[in-house]
């Protein structure tokens, strides 16, 4: 973590290993402390935000490689460009959040909610997305190679131009999915629940 990002978030969690009571669950000084700090393009590698308030945050271009984010509110945040490698997203709330060009790979969203979220050009290589909601969720672009699918409700999603190679998308909802000219080579579909995709 940067040194203004540590300044600014000691007097809530002075040591490296944040404590369980101090997650920022619910906790209204962390969401201040965040939103009044320059976030964008700051580190919060390894960072415990498990739960935390960060709707409508600008963390662009930030790195939240490995940060654990689980159950987190990231609603309308801005997330273009950010890193966020391997980071614990089980059950973040990333609704309407644009992670234009962001990188996720191998990222943890089991149970995310990211409904009309922008994914455009995202990397999300291995990421898991295990009963994911990705309603009406733009992925045009995005690089979804070797990523798990299973569950995922893809319903209205964009995927025009994604990267699907060996992805798992087993037992997905894709009604309404529009699949132009989207890579699919070596994609399990098996079982695709309501295929009525649009090409």
């Amino acid at each position: 973590m940067d040194s203004k990002a540590t300044q600014a978030l000691y007097p809530l969690h002075p040591t490296a290993a944040w404590g369980p009571r101090n997650r920022g669950e619910g906790h209204p000084l962390l969401y201040i402390c965040l939103k009044n700090l320059h976030s964008a393009g700051a580190d919060f590698s390894h960072a415990d935000l498990m739960g935390a308030n960060l709707r409508g945050i600008d963390l662009s271009h930030a790195n939240l490689r490995r940060a654990n984010l689980m159950g987190a509110d990231l609603s309308n945040a801005n997330l273009q460009h950010a890193h966020l490698d391997g980071a614990d997203l089980r059950s973040s709330n990333l609704q309407n959040a644009v992670l234009t060009g962001a990188s996720l790979r191998e990222a943890d969203l089991f149970n995310a909610n990211l409904g009309a979220a922008c994914l455009q050009q995202a990397d999300l290589q291995g990421a898991y997305l295990f009963k994911a909601d990705l309603q009406s969720t733009n992925l045009e672009g995005a690089d979804l190679r070797w990523a798990n699918l299973r569950y995922a409700d893809l319903t209205g999603a964009c995927l025009d131009r994604a990267n699907l190679a060996e992805a798992d998308v087993r037992d997905a909802i894709v009604t309404d999915t529009q699949l132009a000219v989207a890579k699919i080579g070596n994609c399990h579909l098996h079982s695709t629940r309501r295929l009525h995709s649009q090409h």
